[in-house]
C-alpha cells in the first residue's frame, strides 16, 4: 500500500484485493502516514510475540494437521506431522550445537591469521593482509614438491612434469638404466614401480562415464556440499542426476574429456577455504587449506582414480596389509596392531622398538611427475592422469575466508607449476594410498619389520607398520637380534624409510616425530621392568640429504597416534585421565565428560535434550578407540563414577538415587546411563570376533598374544575359558588379559574354534591346576609359575620321570636352560632365588614321604609332547631314539649294531653326553590310539560337525550321483549372492544347490 502511495505499483488493484483478504478495510482510505504507522505497529508486535514463535508456530501446525484430519486427507496431515518433526529436530540441534561445539555452532571461516616472524608471533585481521599472508604460504606449500628427485637433473629432464616421454614408457616396463646420479633409493623405487606395471599390465581403468554411474553419484551427495567456484555447485547436478537426457549428457562429456586428455578451462580455477584445526588458533600454517574444485571435476576424480583405480589394485591384491586408510578398516585397528605387538614384546619380553615418523603436508608435495608414473602403473591411461594433473599444474586460486571470496587469485609463478594433489582432490586420498603402497614394499624388501612367531601353532609372521594417510609407526623387532642389533635395525629403518619418503617429495617433521626402544630387565625378587632408555641419537632423512634428531621416549610416556593415546607399557592413564585444555584437538575420556557436564551446566536445557546429547554427541566421541585398550576394569568404572553422579539432576533424576540404577536398563526400573566398562569390553568383542584368526597382522597377533597368554598362564585350552580370579594374576598386564577379565566379569561365554593341548600320558595333570587345588596363592602361586615357565613345562609329565612314578632329576633345575628342548617358545622368565624355593617345596609337599608321586603316569598317548625331543626305549633289540621335530637318531648298546628301525618303543629317561646316552630308566608301552580317519562320506562330515547341514537333505538319486557329478565338474552350483570373493573368499552365508 505505501508502494502504491509512492506511485511505483502498475496494477494497484491486485494490491488493495490482497489487503482485503488479509481484513484490511478500505485500503484505498488510507494515508501514507497511516500505513507507516500500520508497518511499526507491525513490527513491535511481531518483535513482542518472536520469543513464543515456537509455540506458536506448533500450534499452528497443530491446527493445520486436525484440519487435514477433519477432510480424511492422509497425505497432508502426514506431510505436516514430518514437518514438525523436522522443525523440531532442527531446533533441538541448533541448541545442542550452540551449547555443545567449541565454537559455539557459529562459523569457523578465517577472519585474522597470524605468521611467526622473527620469532615474534604477528597477528593480521584486515582482509588484504589476510589474503596476502595466505597466497604466500600457499605459494610456498605447492613447490615444496620440487626437492624430489625426480624434478631434478637428468630424470627430472628425461621425465617431464606429467611422465608422459619415452623414458616414462620405459620405467614402466622395466627397460629403463637409471643414471649414475640417481640414489639407490631412486632405483629400487622405480623398479618397483616396474614391478608393479608388469604385474596389472592386464588391468587397465575404463574411462568410459555411463549414465547410471553419474546418476548413483549425485543422488546420494549432499545439496549443501560447498564447492566450485564457477557456481555449478552439487544442485545442479543432483538436479540434472533426475533426468535420463542430461545424465547421458553429462557422462558423454565427461568421458570425451578423459579419453581426449583435455579438461575444460573452468577445472583449472579453484577455491581455497581456509579452516580453523583447532577452535582460535590462527597460526597461518596450522590451518587447513581446503580446495574446492569444480563439482563435475570432482566427480571424475573420485570415479577414475578413488574408485575404479582403487578397485583395480584390490582386484590385484596390490594393497600391502599395513595400510589402515582403506576398505574395512579405521585407524582403531592401526592403534590396535601397535598395541598388541608391544603387548606380545611385553609377553615374551623380547625387545621392540617403535619409530612414529609422520609426514608433512604429504598431499601438498607429491610431485606429479611421480604420481603419474604410480597411476599409470596401476592401470590409468595417461589421458586421465593428464586431465587430473594438468588441471592442477596451471590453477587459479580463490581465497574464501570470513570476508568473503578473493577478488585476486594465486597461480604458478612463471616457468614453474602447481604441483601436489591438493586436499580437497577426491583422487588424494587413493593416490597417497597408492604412493604409500609402492613405498612400503621397497621398505619390506630390506628386511625390516616386526618378526614374530606364534608360541604354540608355531608359524612365522611379519607387519613392517601402520600407514594411515600421512601417519606412520615403524615396528622393529626380531627374537633372534640381541639388544645392540635391535638398535642398529630400528636406526636403518628409520633412515631407509624417511629416505624413501624424499622420493615423492616428502618430509619428517621433526618435531611430530618420535620414536619407542623398550627392552627388560629383571629384579633381584624375579619380576622384570623396563630398561632405561639407551643414550643414544635417532636421526630422520630430509629431502637435502641432511639428518635430523628426533625424540627417543622411554616406554611409559603416552603419546597420541591415530586418535588414541597409548605407549609400549601398555598403560592407558593418558587416554582415560589426561589433562587438557578446551582448545586442545585431542582430549581425553576424562576432559571429554567434564567439558560436556560443564557445557551443560551452563546450557540450561531441558532434559530431553541433555539426554540426546549424552547418547548421540558425549558418547558418540567417547567410543572410538574403546576396544583397543588394556585397562582394568576398576580403573574403568573409576573414570565416569563422580562424573554419573553430578549430571543426574541435568538429566531429570535424583541424584540421590542408588548406584545400582544408574547404569541398569529402563525396563527394570533403571537409569540406564552409559557404562565406560561395558562399552570397553563391548568394543573389544566386537574387535576380536571382528579380526580372531583373520589373515591380516591383527589376526595373527591374536593368536600369537592368546597362545602366550596360555603358556604363561599353563593351561590346555583356551585361556578365555579359565576363571580369571585366580589365574589372572599369572599373566602379564596387556589386551589379551584385560579382555579375559572382561568377558569373565560380566559372565560372557565365547566359543571358539581353538585347539586344547592333548594331555601327553594318562592320569596327567596341568601344573599350574595342581598348585591352584593345593591353595597356593599371591606371590607363591606367581613364583611356582616363574619356575615352570622357566622350566618349559605346562603338563605334569613334563617334569615326570619315563617311568611317571617319580619326578624327573634332571627337569626343573634351577640355572638350567631348557628352551632348546621344547618345541614351544616359552616366555623369558628369570625367577630369583625365593621363587625356586617355593617351586621345590611345592613338589615336596606334592610328592609322598618317598618322592614318589601321588598318582602314577600311565601311557604316553602322544609320540610328541611337548618337549622337543623325546627318548624312547625298545627292549629287543635294545636301542634308544630320541625323536626330535624333524629328525630322528637311533642307538644301539656299545659294541652293537642297530639292524632295523625300532618299533614299539617306550618313554624313556636318558643322560645325554658328547655322543652317547645313557639309559636311566623307562615307562610302559605307549598306548594304542585308535585311528579316527573316516572311511566314508558321512564319517567325514560328522568327523568335523558338518552333518548338520545334511539333515534336509533331499537326494533321491543318491548321493553317488552328486560325487560322480562333482568329479566330472558337470554339476551347477547355485547361491544367492551373498559370497563375495573380493571382500573374503572363505565366508558364505549360503549353503549350495546342487543340481
Amino acid at each position: 500500500m505505501i508502494d502504491i502511495l509512492d506511485g511505483t505499483v502498475r496494477n494497484p488493484g491486485v494490491v488493495r484485493k490482497q489487503a482485503r483478504k488479509l481484513g484490511i478495510v478500505a485500503p484505498e482510505m488510507w494515508t501514507y502516514d497511516e500505513c507507516v504507522y500500520g508497518v511499526q505497529l507491525c513490527k513491535a508486535w511481531k518483535k513482542k510475540l518472536s520469543k513464543y514463535a515456537p509455540c506458536l508456530c506448533i500450534e499452528h501446525l497443530q491446527q493445520r494437521v486436525l484440519e487435514a484430519e477433519a477432510t480424511e486427507d492422509k497425505e497432508r496431515a502426514k506431510a505436516i506431522r514430518t514437518t514438525m518433526t523436522r522443525e523440531e529436530s532442527s531446533s533441538m540441534w541448533s541448541c545442542l550445537s550452540y551449547t555443545f561445539n567449541d565454537n559455539g555452532g557459529r562459523s569457523n571461516a578465517v577472519t585474522r591469521v597470524e605468521r611467526i616472524e622473527n620469532g615474534a608471533t604477528v597477528e593480521y585481521t584486515e582482509q588484504t593482509d589476510v589474503e596476502r599472508v595466505v597466497r604466500e604460504m600457499t605459494q610456498n606449500r605447492f613447490t615444496l614438491a620440487d626437492s624430489s628427485p625426480l624434478c631434478s637433473g637428468l630424470l627430472g629432464e628425461q621425465l617431464g612434469y606429467l611422465a608422459n616421454t619415452e623414458v616414462a614408457e620405459q620405467i614402466l616396463t622395466g627397460n629403463y638404466v637409471a643414471p649414475e646420479e640417481a640414489s639407490n633409493a631412486t632405483v629400487l623405487v622405480l623398479d618397483e614401480i616396474s614391478r608393479i606395471a608388469e604385474v596389472m599390465k592386464q588391468g587397465k581403468v575404463s574411462l568410459s562415464v555411463y549414465p547410471e554411474e553419474f546418476t548413483q553419484y549425485w543422488k546420494k551427495m549432499k545439496e549443501r556440499t560447498s564447492s566450485s567456484y564457477s557456481k555449478a555447485h552439487f544442485g545442479h547436478y543432483k538436479a540434472a542426476a533426475m533426468y535420463k537426457q542430461y545424465a547421458e549428457f553429462f557422462a558423454t562429456k565427461l568421458s570425451i574429456i578423459a579419453q581426449s586428455g583435455t579438461p575444460t578451462s573452468r577445472w583449472g580455477i579453484g577455491m581455497t577455504v581456509l579452516l580453523e584445526k583447532i577452535a582460535g588458533l590462527a597460526l597461518v600454517d596450522k590451518l587447513r587449506a581446503i580446495l574446492l574444485f569444480e563439482a563435475d571435476s570432482n566427480m571424475f576424480n573420485r570415479l577414475i582414480f578413488g574408485d575404479r583405480m582403487m578397485e583395480l589394485a584390490r582386484e590385484y591384491d596390490m594393497i600391502p596389509q599395513e595400510q589402515y586408510a582403506e576398505k574395512q578398516s579405521d585407524g582403531q585397528d592401526g592403534t590396535f596392531v601397535k598395541r598388541l605387538l608391544t603387548d606380545l614384546s611385553r609377553q615374551m619380553k623380547t625387545p621392540l622398538g617403535i619409530v612414529s615418523a609422520d609426514a608433512e603436508t604429504c598431499y601438498d608435495r607429491i610431485p606429479h611427475v611421480f604420481a603419474s608414473l604410480v597411476f599409470q602403473a596401476f592401470g590409468v591411461f595417461i589421458t586421465a592422469v593428464m586431465v587430473m594433473l594438468g588441471s592442477i599444474q596451471h590453477m587459479k586460486f580463490y581465497l574464501r575466508t570470513g570476508f568473503g571470496e578473493s577478488k585476486e587469485y594465486m597461480t604458478a609463478l612463471l616457468g614453474m607449476i602447481i604441483q601436489g594433489l591438493c586436499q580437497g582432490n577426491a583422487a588424494a586420498p587413493a593416490g597417497w594410498s597408492l604412493i604409500s603402497a609402492v613405498l612400503i614394499n621397497v621398505y619390506k624388501s630390506f628386511g625390516h619389520g616386526a618378526h614374530f612367531t606364534t608360541p604354540i601353532s608355531r608359524k612365522e609372521h611379519m607387519t613392517a607398520a601402520v600407514l594411515y594417510v600421512d601417519d606412520v609407526d615403524l615396528f622393529s623387532m626380531n627374537s633372534t637380534l640381541v639388544t645392540e642389533e635391535l638398535w642398529e635395525e630400528v636406526v636403518n629403518s628409520t633412515a631407509s624409510w624417511t629416505e624413501l619418503l624424499t622420493i615423492p617429495g616428502g618430509s619428517g617433521k621433526a618435531d611430530k616425530c618420535f620414536g619407542y626402544f623398550a627392552d627388560y630387565e629383571w629384579r633381584d625378587d624375579g619380576s622384570w621392568r623396563y630398561t632405561l632408555v639407551p643414550d643414544k641419537t635417532l636421526n630422520i632423512v630430509l629431502p637435502d640429504g641432511s639428518v635430523e634428531g628426533i625424540a627417543l621416549l622411554p616406554a611409559s610416556p603416552s603419546r597420541v597416534t591415530l586418535g588414541v593415546s597409548a605407549a609400549p607399557d601398555g598403560q592407558v592413564t593418558q587416554h582415560l585421565h589426561g589433562e587438557g585444555k578446551a582448545r586442545d584437538k585431542w582430549k581425553s575420556i576424562s576432559t571429554r565428560a567434564s567439558l560436556w557436564a560443564n557445557r551443560l551446566k551452563n546450557g540450561h536445557l531441558p532434559p530431553k535434550f541433555a539426554w540426546v546429547s549424552y547418547r548421540l554427541q558425549l558418547w558418540s566421541s567417547l567410543r572410538y578407540g574403546l576396544g583397543t585398550l588394556a585397562a582394568p576394569l576398576s580403573e574403568l568404572w573409576e573414570v565416569t563414577k563422580n562424573f554419573a553422579y553430578n549430571v543426574l539432576s541435568y538429566l531429570g533424576v535424583n541424584q540421590n538415587i542408588a548406584a545400582g540404577y544408574r547404569y541398569l536398563h529402563c525396563t527394570f526400573g533403571g537409569v540406564r546411563l552409559i557404562s565406560l566398562s561395558a562399552e570397553v569390553t563391548i568394543g573389544r568383542l566386537n574387535m576380536f570376533l571382528q579380526h580372531w584368526d583373520m589373515p591380516n597382522p591383527i589376526g595373527r597377533l591374536l593368536r600369537a598374544s592368546l597362545e602366550t597368554l596360555q603358556l604363561e598362564i599353563g593351561c590346555r585350552g583356551s585361556p578365555l575359558m579359565e576363571p580369571f580370579d585366580p589365574m589372572g594374576q599369572l599373566a602379564t598386564h596387556c589386551w589379551m588379559t584385560s579382555f579375559w577379565e572382561g568377558i569373565c566379569a560380566f559372565g560372557l561365554q565365547l566359543q571358539m574354534d581353538y585347539p586344547e593341548l592333548p594331555m601327553p600320558r594318562e592320569n596327567d595333570r596341568c601344573i599350574m591346576t595342581l598348585a591352584i587345588q593345593m591353595k597356593y596363592r599371591g606371590d607363591d602361586l606367581r613364583s611356582v609359575n616363574r619356575c615352570r615357565i622357566s622350566s618349559c613345562c605346562i603338563f605334569l609329565s613334563d617334569i615326570a620321570s619315563a617311568s611317571g612314578r617319580t619326578l624327573d632329576p634332571m627337569r626343573g633345575l634351577q640355572n638350567v636352560d631348557y628352551a632348546s628342548s621344547t618345541t614351544y617358545d616359552f616366555p623369558t622368565e628369570r625367577p630369583s632365588q625365593r621363587d625356586w624355593d617355593v617351586w621345590r617345596g611345592f613338589w615336596s609337599s606334592y610328592c609322598l614321604p618317598d618322592g614318589s608321586l601321588p598318582c602314577s603316569l600311565g601311557t604316553d598317548t602322544l609320540i610328541q609332547c611337548s618337549e622337543g625331543v623325546n627318548w624312547r626305549y625298545r627292549q629287543c633289540p635294545e636301542s634308544i631314539s630320541g625323536m626330535a621335530t624333524h629328525s630322528t637318531r637311533h642307538y644301539a648298546r656299545v659294541g652293537k649294531i642297530m639292524q632295523d628301525l625300532p618299533v614299539d618303543l617306550r618313554p624313556t629317561s636318558v643322560s645325554c653326553h658328547s655322543d652317547t646316552v645313557t639309559l636311566e630308566m623307562h615307562g610302559p608301552d605307549m598306548a594304542i590310539v585308535d585311528s579316527n580317519d573316516p572311511d566314508d562320506f558321512w564319517s567325514y562330515l560328522a568327523s568335523d560337525n558338518g552333518d548338520w547341514m545334511w539333515d534336509q537333505l533331499k537326494c533321491p538319486l543318491g548321493i553317488d550321483v552328486v560325487m560322480e557329478a562333482l568329479a566330472t565338474g558337470t554339476a551347477i552350483l547355485v547361491t544367492d549372492g551373498s559370497y563375495n570373493r573380493k571382500v573374503d573368499p572363505r565366508l558364505c552365508g549360503a549353503g549350495w544347490v546342487v543340481h
